[in-house]
Protein backbone atom coordinates (compact mmCIF):
# COMPACT_ATOMS: atom_id res chain seq x y z
CA UNK A 1 0.00 0.00 0.00
CA UNK A 2 1.14 3.60 -0.84
CA UNK A 3 0.99 5.84 1.37
CA UNK A 4 1.27 9.90 0.23
CA UNK A 5 3.78 12.41 1.79
CA UNK A 6 3.23 16.29 1.45
CA UNK A 7 6.35 18.34 0.91
CA UNK A 8 5.22 21.97 1.85
CA UNK A 9 7.20 24.90 0.90
CA UNK A 10 6.07 28.36 1.65
CA UNK A 11 7.73 30.84 -0.56
CA UNK A 12 8.24 34.72 -0.85
CA UNK A 13 9.57 36.25 -4.11
CA UNK A 14 12.71 34.06 -3.97
CA UNK A 15 12.20 32.11 -7.78
CA UNK A 16 15.97 31.08 -8.30
CA UNK A 17 16.31 29.52 -4.35
CA UNK A 18 12.60 28.27 -5.07
CA UNK A 19 13.29 26.05 -8.25
CA UNK A 20 16.58 24.76 -5.89
CA UNK A 21 14.34 23.44 -3.42
CA UNK A 22 11.83 21.82 -5.46
CA UNK A 23 14.39 20.09 -7.32
CA UNK A 24 15.72 18.85 -4.53
CA UNK A 25 12.88 17.05 -3.25
CA UNK A 26 12.22 15.82 -6.94
CA UNK A 27 15.40 14.32 -7.32
CA UNK A 28 15.65 12.96 -3.57
CA UNK A 29 15.68 9.10 -2.51
CA UNK A 30 11.84 8.12 -1.35
CA UNK A 31 11.19 5.64 0.97
CA UNK A 32 9.97 2.35 -0.56
CA UNK A 33 5.71 2.28 -0.21
CA UNK A 34 5.62 6.80 -0.52
CA UNK A 35 4.44 8.48 -3.22
CA UNK A 36 5.06 12.53 -3.07
CA UNK A 37 3.23 16.01 -3.39
CA UNK A 38 5.20 19.15 -3.64
CA UNK A 39 3.28 21.81 -2.06
CA UNK A 40 4.47 25.46 -3.15
CA UNK A 41 2.68 28.27 -1.36
CA UNK A 42 3.20 31.19 -2.68
CA UNK A 43 3.11 34.31 -0.08
CA UNK A 44 3.50 36.66 -2.60
CA UNK A 45 0.55 39.38 -3.61
CA UNK A 46 1.72 38.84 -7.10
CA UNK A 47 1.84 35.02 -7.52
CA UNK A 48 5.05 34.92 -9.16
CA UNK A 49 5.92 31.43 -7.95
CA UNK A 50 3.89 29.99 -10.35
CA UNK A 51 6.14 30.62 -13.31
CA UNK A 52 8.59 28.46 -11.17
CA UNK A 53 6.33 25.50 -11.05
CA UNK A 54 5.03 25.80 -14.24
CA UNK A 55 8.44 25.58 -15.59
CA UNK A 56 9.09 22.54 -13.63
CA UNK A 57 6.30 20.70 -15.11
CA UNK A 58 4.26 20.49 -12.31
CA UNK A 59 3.80 16.70 -12.36
CA UNK A 60 3.86 16.17 -8.18
CA UNK A 61 4.16 19.84 -7.47
CA UNK A 62 0.59 21.53 -6.44
CA UNK A 63 0.90 25.37 -6.79
CA UNK A 64 -1.18 27.39 -3.87
CA UNK A 65 -1.34 30.87 -4.22
CA UNK A 66 -2.07 32.57 -0.13
CA UNK A 67 -1.88 36.59 -0.80
CA UNK A 68 -2.75 37.19 2.62
CA UNK A 69 1.07 38.30 3.58
CA UNK A 70 2.70 36.62 6.78
CA UNK A 71 4.65 33.51 7.49
CA UNK A 72 1.81 31.76 9.52
CA UNK A 73 -1.10 32.27 6.72
CA UNK A 74 1.30 30.85 4.69
CA UNK A 75 2.59 27.80 7.21
CA UNK A 76 -1.16 27.47 8.09
CA UNK A 77 -2.58 27.23 4.06
CA UNK A 78 0.50 24.50 3.41
CA UNK A 79 -1.14 22.70 6.47
CA UNK A 80 -4.47 22.82 5.32
CA UNK A 81 -3.55 22.00 1.59
CA UNK A 82 -1.34 18.42 2.54
CA UNK A 83 -3.49 15.80 1.85
CA UNK A 84 0.08 13.11 2.91
CA UNK A 85 0.37 11.24 6.16
CA UNK A 86 3.68 13.05 7.06
CA UNK A 87 3.72 16.86 6.06
CA UNK A 88 6.97 18.23 5.70
CA UNK A 89 8.22 21.52 6.12
CA UNK A 90 11.00 22.91 3.78
CA UNK A 91 11.76 26.51 3.67
CA UNK A 92 12.37 27.99 0.19
CA UNK A 93 16.33 29.02 0.96
CA UNK A 94 17.07 25.20 1.66
CA UNK A 95 17.63 22.31 0.30
CA UNK A 96 17.18 18.47 0.94
CA UNK A 97 20.26 15.80 0.44
CA UNK A 98 19.27 13.14 -1.54
CA UNK A 99 19.14 10.72 1.20
CA UNK A 100 16.75 13.31 3.26
CA UNK A 101 13.44 11.61 2.94
CA UNK A 102 14.65 8.07 3.60
CA UNK A 103 16.43 9.34 6.59
CA UNK A 104 13.18 11.45 8.06
CA UNK A 105 11.52 7.53 7.48
CA UNK A 106 14.09 6.03 9.41
CA UNK A 107 13.82 8.33 12.20
CA UNK A 108 9.50 8.05 12.28
CA UNK A 109 10.20 4.48 12.48
CA UNK A 110 13.10 3.79 15.09
CA UNK A 111 11.80 6.72 17.29
CA UNK A 112 7.98 6.27 17.17
CA UNK A 113 7.55 10.71 17.49
CA UNK A 114 5.14 12.98 16.22
CA UNK A 115 7.80 15.49 14.86
CA UNK A 116 10.71 15.17 13.63
CA UNK A 117 13.61 17.95 13.45
CA UNK A 118 16.49 17.35 11.32
CA UNK A 119 20.10 18.88 10.92
CA UNK A 120 20.28 22.18 8.79
CA UNK A 121 24.16 22.97 7.65
CA UNK A 122 24.79 26.50 6.00
CA UNK A 123 25.84 26.91 2.51
CA UNK A 124 27.26 30.61 2.18
CA UNK A 125 26.92 32.71 -0.79
CA UNK A 126 30.76 33.32 0.22
CA UNK A 127 32.52 31.52 2.54
CA UNK A 128 33.06 34.32 5.92
CA UNK A 129 36.77 34.99 6.26
CA UNK A 130 36.01 36.15 9.97
CA UNK A 131 34.41 34.16 12.88
CA UNK A 132 34.21 31.14 10.50
CA UNK A 133 33.66 28.64 13.14
CA UNK A 134 31.39 30.87 14.76
CA UNK A 135 28.78 31.75 11.81
CA UNK A 136 28.66 28.24 10.99
CA UNK A 137 27.63 27.52 13.68
CA UNK A 138 24.94 30.34 14.26
CA UNK A 139 23.12 29.02 11.24
CA UNK A 140 24.01 24.87 11.77
CA UNK A 141 21.15 23.42 13.24
CA UNK A 142 22.92 20.80 15.72
CA UNK A 143 21.41 19.98 19.13
CA UNK A 144 23.81 17.95 19.51
CA UNK A 145 21.95 14.88 21.42
CA UNK A 146 21.68 11.40 19.68
CA UNK A 147 19.55 10.61 16.86
CA UNK A 148 16.09 9.93 17.79
CA UNK A 149 16.29 11.78 21.19
CA UNK A 150 13.60 13.43 22.67
CA UNK A 151 13.91 17.13 21.89
CA UNK A 152 10.84 18.89 23.28
CA UNK A 153 12.28 20.49 26.01
CA UNK A 154 14.60 22.39 23.91
CA UNK A 155 11.97 23.75 22.20
CA UNK A 156 14.20 27.45 20.90
CA UNK A 157 16.71 24.77 19.36
CA UNK A 158 14.38 23.89 16.48
CA UNK A 159 12.77 25.20 13.55
CA UNK A 160 9.75 24.55 11.08
CA UNK A 161 12.54 24.23 8.32
CA UNK A 162 13.45 20.91 7.84
CA UNK A 163 10.46 19.13 10.19
CA UNK A 164 8.08 16.21 9.88
CA UNK A 165 4.80 15.93 11.33
CA UNK A 166 2.48 12.87 11.48
CA UNK A 167 -0.34 15.26 9.89
CA UNK A 168 -3.15 13.67 11.34
CA UNK A 169 -2.00 13.41 14.79
CA UNK A 170 -0.33 17.23 14.89
CA UNK A 171 -3.23 18.56 12.97
CA UNK A 172 -6.03 16.88 12.85
CA UNK A 173 -7.41 18.70 15.83
CA UNK A 174 -7.67 22.38 14.77
CA UNK A 175 -3.76 23.34 15.91
CA UNK A 176 -2.20 25.56 13.73
CA UNK A 177 0.40 28.19 13.54
CA UNK A 178 -0.37 31.13 15.86
CA UNK A 179 -1.18 34.23 13.18
CA UNK A 180 0.17 36.90 15.95
CA UNK A 181 3.75 35.69 14.41
CA UNK A 182 2.93 36.60 10.94
CA UNK A 183 5.18 39.18 10.63
CA UNK A 184 7.58 38.88 13.93
CA UNK A 185 9.31 34.94 13.45
CA UNK A 186 9.40 32.56 15.86
CA UNK A 187 5.46 30.79 14.67
CA UNK A 188 7.73 27.60 14.09
CA UNK A 189 8.27 27.74 17.89
CA UNK A 190 5.28 28.58 18.74
CA UNK A 191 4.01 25.59 17.13
CA UNK A 192 6.45 23.48 18.44
CA UNK A 193 5.20 24.77 21.91
CA UNK A 194 1.53 23.90 21.52
CA UNK A 195 1.81 20.84 20.46
CA UNK A 196 4.00 19.79 22.94
CA UNK A 197 1.36 21.36 25.60
CA UNK A 198 -0.79 19.10 23.35
CA UNK A 199 1.16 15.94 24.61
CA UNK A 200 3.13 15.19 21.45
CA UNK A 201 6.69 14.37 21.13
CA UNK A 202 9.35 16.32 19.18
CA UNK A 203 12.94 14.00 17.93
CA UNK A 204 15.93 14.59 16.38
CA UNK A 205 16.86 13.55 13.03
CA UNK A 206 20.38 14.37 12.15
CA UNK A 207 20.69 12.09 9.53
CA UNK A 208 18.07 13.83 7.94
CA UNK A 209 20.25 17.17 6.29
CA UNK A 210 18.65 19.78 4.09
CA UNK A 211 21.58 22.80 3.40
CA UNK A 212 20.08 26.85 4.47
CA UNK A 213 21.41 29.33 1.70
CA UNK A 214 22.85 32.12 3.36
CA UNK A 215 23.58 35.17 0.88
CA UNK A 216 26.35 37.92 2.02
CA UNK A 217 24.20 40.34 3.81
CA UNK A 218 23.27 38.18 6.50
CA UNK A 219 27.01 36.95 7.53
CA UNK A 220 27.63 40.71 8.24
CA UNK A 221 28.42 41.36 12.46
CA UNK A 222 25.28 43.69 12.05
CA UNK A 223 23.03 41.17 10.67
CA UNK A 224 23.82 38.79 13.50
CA UNK A 225 23.28 41.41 16.18
CA UNK A 226 20.19 42.19 15.04
CA UNK A 227 19.46 38.25 14.42
CA UNK A 228 20.36 37.65 17.61
CA UNK A 229 18.66 40.46 19.16
CA UNK A 230 15.40 39.11 17.76
CA UNK A 231 15.49 35.92 18.84
CA UNK A 232 15.53 37.18 22.61
CA UNK A 233 12.96 39.09 21.95
CA UNK A 234 10.65 36.08 20.26
CA UNK A 235 11.44 33.79 23.12
CA UNK A 236 10.17 36.51 25.86
CA UNK A 237 7.29 37.29 24.05
CA UNK A 238 6.06 33.48 23.06
CA UNK A 239 5.89 33.08 26.80
CA UNK A 240 4.34 36.33 27.81
CA UNK A 241 1.35 35.44 25.11
CA UNK A 242 1.19 31.69 26.73
CA UNK A 243 -1.10 30.35 29.99
CA UNK A 244 0.04 31.50 33.27
CA UNK A 245 2.86 29.08 33.51
CA UNK A 246 4.43 30.52 30.65
CA UNK A 247 4.31 34.04 32.24
CA UNK A 248 5.38 33.26 35.20
CA UNK A 249 8.86 31.99 33.27
CA UNK A 250 9.03 35.63 31.55
CA UNK A 251 10.81 37.49 34.44
CA UNK A 252 12.82 34.57 34.62
CA UNK A 253 13.70 34.73 31.16
CA UNK A 254 14.18 38.38 31.51
CA UNK A 255 16.70 37.82 34.70
CA UNK A 256 18.46 35.19 32.19
CA UNK A 257 18.97 37.96 29.65
CA UNK A 258 20.30 40.61 32.09
CA UNK A 259 23.07 37.75 33.28
CA UNK A 260 23.89 36.54 29.44
CA UNK A 261 24.20 40.16 28.58
CA UNK A 262 26.53 41.27 31.99
CA UNK A 263 28.71 37.82 30.81
CA UNK A 264 29.40 38.72 27.69
CA UNK A 265 30.10 42.31 28.36
CA UNK A 266 33.05 41.25 31.15
CA UNK A 267 34.39 39.11 28.91
CA UNK A 268 33.89 41.37 25.87
CA UNK A 269 36.54 43.53 27.53
CA UNK A 270 38.43 41.09 28.52
CA UNK A 271 38.66 39.97 24.90
CA UNK A 272 39.63 43.56 23.86
CA UNK A 273 42.06 44.26 26.32
CA UNK A 274 43.85 40.65 25.09
CA UNK A 275 43.43 42.13 21.14
CA UNK A 276 41.03 38.71 20.74
CA UNK A 277 39.26 41.12 17.84
CA UNK A 278 37.16 37.94 16.49
CA UNK A 279 36.37 37.10 20.40
CA UNK A 280 35.06 40.37 21.13
CA UNK A 281 32.77 40.68 18.22
CA UNK A 282 31.21 37.18 19.20
CA UNK A 283 30.86 38.18 22.89
CA UNK A 284 29.38 41.26 21.31
CA UNK A 285 26.39 39.92 19.58
CA UNK A 286 25.74 37.60 22.44
CA UNK A 287 24.80 40.51 24.26
CA UNK A 288 22.40 41.50 22.11
CA UNK A 289 20.87 38.07 22.47
CA UNK A 290 20.95 38.78 26.20
CA UNK A 291 19.53 42.87 26.06
CA UNK A 292 16.84 41.65 23.56
CA UNK A 293 15.13 39.25 26.38
CA UNK A 294 15.37 42.14 28.51
CA UNK A 295 13.82 44.55 26.39
CA UNK A 296 11.39 42.36 24.38
CA UNK A 297 8.08 44.59 24.96
CA UNK A 298 6.61 46.11 21.93
CA UNK A 299 8.79 44.53 19.25
CA UNK A 300 6.66 42.42 17.80
CA UNK A 301 4.25 45.28 16.63
CA UNK A 302 7.75 45.27 13.98
CA UNK A 303 7.00 44.43 10.65
CA UNK A 304 10.17 41.79 9.80
CA UNK A 305 8.99 39.65 7.56
CA UNK A 306 7.13 39.74 4.14
CA UNK A 307 8.79 42.86 3.13
CA UNK A 308 8.89 43.32 -1.09
CA UNK A 309 12.00 42.77 -2.04
CA UNK A 310 13.81 45.80 -3.24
Amino acid sequence: MTALWSIVIPTFHRPALLRQAVQSCMTARRPDGVALEIVVVDNSATGDAAGVCREMGFGDIRYVHEPRPGLAHARNRGIDEARGEVLLFLDDDEHADENWLVEIDRAFQASGADILCGWIEPDFAVAPERMTAYVTDFYRRDVKRPSGADVSDILNYVGSGNSAFRRTRCFGGGIRVDERFNHFGSEDIQLFRTLVAAGLRIAWAPHAIVHEYIPVERASVSYLKARRRLQGQQRVFGLAIGGPRQKLKVPVFMAGGAAQAGLHTLLWLCSIVSGRRDRATEHAIEIEGGLGKVFWTGASHRRIYGKSPD
